[in-house]
This record gives C-alpha cells, sequence and structure tokens, in this order.
C-alpha cells in the first residue's frame, strides 16, 4: 500500500484514540465531580451534627446554672418581700389596687409603717437637706450641724 493511502487511516485511528481518550476523561471529570458532592454533603451532615451538640451543651449548661442560682433566687425574692413590706410597699404590681404598689400608711397603734420623722440638716459647703432622724449621727460624724 502506498503511504498516501495509509494516511486517511493514521489520522482517523488518531481521532478514534482522541475521541476514546476524551470520553474516559469525561468519564473521570463525573466521577470526581460525584464523589466531591458526597464529600461535600458528608461534611455539611456533619457540621450539622456537631452544631446540634453544641446547641445540647449549651442548654445543658444553661439549666444547669438556672438550678444552681434557684435557692438564692427564691431567697431574694422572699428577702425582697419582708423588705417591701417593711418600707411600706405592699409587693404587689404598679398600677395593682390603690396607690398604685403602696400599701397605705397606718398610724402606729395599727401596727402598720410609721413614716419617718424628717430633720433640716446643713452640711459643712453650706447646702440644706432633709434627712429622716435616725441618719442624724451619720451626718453629723461627716461635719453637718442640725437646722433648728
Amino acid at each position: 500500500m502506498p503511504a498516501a493511502a495509509l494516511l486517511p487511516l493514521a489520522l482517523g485511528g488518531s481521532a478514534a484514540i482522541g475521541l476514546i481518550g476524551a470520553s474516559k476523561a469525561s468519564k473521570a471529570a463525573k466521577q470526581a465531580a460525584t464523589t466531591q458532592t458526597a464529600s461535600t454533603d458528608r461534611a455539611a451532615a456533619l457540621q450539622f451534627q456537631l452544631g446540634n451538640r453544641a446547641l445540647d451543651f449549651q442548654r445543658e449548661a444553661w439549666q444547669q446554672a438556672q438550678a444552681n442560682a434557684a435557692p438564692y433566687l427564691a431567697a431574694g425574692s422572699t428577702a425582697l418581700g419582708g423588705l417591701m413590706g417593711l418600707t411600706g410597699l405592699n409587693g404587689s404590681s404598679p398600677g395593682a389596687g390603690s396607690g398604685a404598689g403602696l400599701a397605705p400608711i397606718m398610724g402606729p397603734s395599727a401596727g402598720g409603717y410609721q413614716a419617718p420623722e424628717i430633720v433640716l440638716m446643713r452640711s459643712p459647703t453650706g447646702q440644706t437637706r432633709q434627712v429622716p432622724r435616725a441618719m442624724v449621727p451619720h451626718y453629723e460624724s461627716r461635719g453637718a450641724k442640725v437646722v433648728n
């Protein structure tokens, strides 16, 4: 066979080999893309699980902190109720009942709240202020004088 006749066969074989190579490369690219997609999906699922575990831990830590603080909250609430009673507040929410949360002022014979006696005092700087009589020794120790 002359060399000129072999040329089309050689070119056709070369093209066929190129097509086969391209087909294999395309298949490999599809497999790589599939593997990468599966890896990404797996990583996202693991990240979701870790996020849920972190939220569960935070929830447990918050609940434990609430349980640890509960006795102090109860004691503070009880003490606040007693303090409000001593200061004349009845402990109800503002706006409820008469006086917007204030207990009525009763005389000493009724055993209720008695307003403190107020005294006028002058500070060393010359300012005057009304203070409860029980605070007079405190202010006198700082140089204030009772104004008659």
